[in-house]
This record gives C-alpha cells, sequence and structure tokens, in this order.
C-alpha cells in the first residue's frame, strides 16, 4: 500500500484526472438543460470549485491547530478535508449564482452539484486509499500501511510506531466506507432524479442521505467536532426542510429540474 508514484505522477494526480473523466460528461448533460452563456457557466464552476479547494484546506488545517504537515509534500498530496468543502460550498454558491448566473435557478444548480459531488467523492476516495488518508481506528483486521503514508505518520507523531516500522498498525479502512456511502447517494439520487423532483429537492436528498451517512462513519475515527457538526447540521437541516415540504405541499423555486 502507498504508492510513491504510478508511471512517474503523484497518485493524487490521476486520482484526479479520472474523476474529471467520470464526472465530465455527467456535468455537460445536465448543463446543457441550463440557458446561460458558456462563459458565464465555466466562471461559475471555477469560482465554485475554487472556494471548496479553499474550504477544504482550511478545514483540514483548523483539525490539526493549524499545523502544516512534514514533510511538505503530505500538504499538497493530501490534508483536505471534504467537510471544509461542502461548507464552502454551502456559503459562497448562493452568492456566485447571484453574481454569475443571477437569472438561473439557485435550486437547480444546487442540484446539478449534489449529482456531481456524490459521484465525484466516491471516485476521489481511492485518493485516499492510496494514500492511506482518513482511515479509521486501530483494527486487527483492517489495513496497514507501508512507511511514509499519511496513517502511518500520523502514528509514529503520536508515539504508537518506531520510525523503523516497515508499516503502519493496521485501520479500520474507511476510506472504502465513505466510497460506499457516496456511490450509495449517486444510486439513490439518479432515481430520483428520473421523478423529475423539483428544483432543489435534489439537493437536499443528498444533505440527507451523505451527510447523515457520514456523520455517523466519522464515529470510526478520532472525534473531531467540526468535521461531524457540519455534516449533522446539512443532514438535520435537509430532514427539517423536507419535512416542511412534504407536509405543506410547497415546491423550493416551485421549478421542475430540467424546465425553465
Amino acid at each position: 500500500m502507498y504508492p510513491q508514484d504510478i508511471l512517474g505522477y503523484s497518485p493524487s494526480l490521476w486520482v484526479l484526472v479520472v474523476t474529471l473523466i467520470l464526472c465530465g460528461p455527467l456535468q455537460y448533460s445536465l448543463l446543457k438543460k441550463i440557458t446561460a452563456p458558456p462563459w458565464r457557466l465555466g466562471a461559475y464552476y471555477i469560482l465554485l470549485i475554487s472556494a471548496g479547494i479553499v474550504g477544504g484546506k482550511l478545514m483540514s488545517l483548523s483539525t490539526r491547530d493549524w499545523q502544516l504537515y512534514e514533510p511538505l509534500i503530505r500538504e499538497v498530496n493530501s490534508g483536505w478535508r471534504y467537510a471544509g468543502v461542502l461548507a464552502a460550498f454551502i456559503l459562497t454558491m448562493p452568492l456566485i449564482q447571484r453574481w454569475i448566473l443571477p437569472g438561473v435557478s439557485l435550486g437547480r444548480l444546487a442540484d446539478i452539484m449534489a449529482l456531481s459531488v456524490a459521484l465525484g467523492v466516491a471516485v476521489f476516495r481511492a485518493h485516499c486509499f492510496l494514500l492511506g488518508c482518513c482511515t479509521g481506528h486501530q483494527w486487527e483486521h483492517g489495513l496497514a500501511y507501508a512507511r511514509g503514508s499519511n496513517v502511518w505518520w500520523n502514528q509514529y507523531n503520536a508515539g504508537l510506531i518506531d520510525y523503523s516500522a516497515a508499516q503502519s498498525l493496521p485501520v479500520i479502512p474507511l476510506h472504502l466506507l465513505f466510497m460506499a456511502a457516496s456511490l450509495t447517494t449517486f444510486g439513490i439520487l439518479l432515481r430520483l432524479y428520473r421523478k423529475g423532483l423539483p428544483a432543489g429537492h435534489l439537493t437536499l436528498w443528498f444533505l440527507l442521505i451523505h451527510e447523515g451517512t457520514k456523520a455517523g462513519l466519522e464515529l470510526l475515527r478520532p472525534f473531531q467536532i467540526n468535521l461531524f457538526s457540519v455534516s449533522a447540521i446539512a443532514a438535520i437541516g435537509a430532514a427539517i426542510m423536507l419535512c416542511y415540504l412534504h407536509n405543506s405541499k410547497a415546491n423550493w423555486y416551485n421549478t421542475p429540474f430540467g424546465t425553465d
């Protein structure tokens, strides 16, 4: 485990390329339903993804008292927290949409992002698997990672293994459970999408299923309140909103996905 490189390139680069290849056609097919200049759509996603990258890095730094990873190459290859990406999306999407795509339903844009995030996160979890990050508690039946992996460094810094140790202590492969949760969520969202739900509803289901599951899985590793709380609050908020919409028979923006 923990490949240093694949054909001379970092595993992170390969996983990113595969993620873009798989998510690109999905994004394109959904964006075709939106009437807006291509440059505006491009600018919207560049700004949104940039915000997500910053949010993911800040959340990661906050969980380790704002200390950079050593060696610094670990900071480049890892050190990103999905909870920070999600929080950045939730906070900045309305602002960016209002500035770049004021004539497009925010609910519809959020639904497109929900589908893409569910698939993209599932694929990108391969990055965690290869590098040995986002693992769970120690478990005798789990995976052991080679010297130099993220989990190896974490255990060394915690005094659990010696510097001469060839591999880490076995841990729960939490990244694979996260991957399974994201893939399951993507499959459910596809079924809901085909039912023609009003704009915004798909996003609420994503937050309820994906973030609710992730909040539960967070308990399988050393507890970090900020990672747990982002997912838990998002899931609870989505559940409340879905109950309200169901009971009031209201539709968020009252716009079926795929129609103007």
